[in-house]
């Protein structure tokens, strides 16, 4: 049983935190990808995976549009690394 983090969820619940569903509307993507994005994350050059912060409820993965930036700037980051 995954313990839940308090912290990872007040950041998110500070940045307005939404139903992954709402935030792939709001940027233009599927919400499969998201929930991948949190779930398998994508791995970079290195090997180093990158994933979306995100909570999990029952029937729900909720993240915010700051956390979404986060992921894509490490990801870019990364690659430009690599």
């Amino acid at each position: 049983m995954t313990s839940f983090d308090n912290s990872a969820f007040d950041v998110l619940v500070e940045e307005g935190i939404l139903p992954i569903a709402e935030i792939a509307k709001k940027i233009g993507s599927n919400p499969r990808a998201l929930k991948r994005w949190a779930s398998e994350g994508l791995t970079l050059g290195n090997g180093e995976t990158v994933k979306l912060e995100h909570v999990r409820f029952p029937g729900r993965v909720m993240s915010s549009l700051p956390a979404v930036k986060r992921f894509i700037d490490k990801y870019v980051t990364g690659l430009v690394e690599t």
